[in-house]
């Protein structure tokens, strides 16, 4: 039983793009993090509420990656990264006061997608 929400939002606060990525599961997370970069406490994370999360390597041979609830709440720092990495992008999102970190993100990435393609993101 896990004591977070899925999905649960990454980011690597040196990554030059600001880019937050989110993900609905363990396996998910474990395929895209790498174990030397969470023994060097290069992510941070929050889940689907804005509640801190810590990243650590375990050993053993089901999961290498253990993921527990600091016990923090920091919605509104979620939603800053978010929002800093829409402004990256050169994006403007709109008013993020009603959006869950997840529609954000989304609303985010569609922005971004449209502006690859040269169109509207809605």
């Amino acid at each position: 039983m896990t004591d977070f929400i899925f999905p649960v939002f990454v980011t690597e606060p040196t990554d030059p793009t600001h880019s937050v990525d989110s993900f609905d599961s363990l396996s998910e997370m474990e395929a895209s993090l790498e174990a030397v970069d969470v023994e060097n406490e290069e992510y941070c994370a929050w889940d689907a509420e804005g509640l801190v999360l810590r990243l650590e390597v375990q050993p053993g041979p089901a999961h290498w990656l253990r993921v527990t609830a600091t016990g923090m709440r920091d919605r509104e720092g979620l939603l800053q990264v978010i929002a800093s990495y829409a402004v990256g992008l050169g994006l403007d999102v709109g008013p993020r006061n009603d959006m869950s970190p997840a529609e954000l993100l989304r609303a985010t990435q569609r922005a971004d997608e449209a502006r690859k393609r040269g169109g509207s993101p809605r």
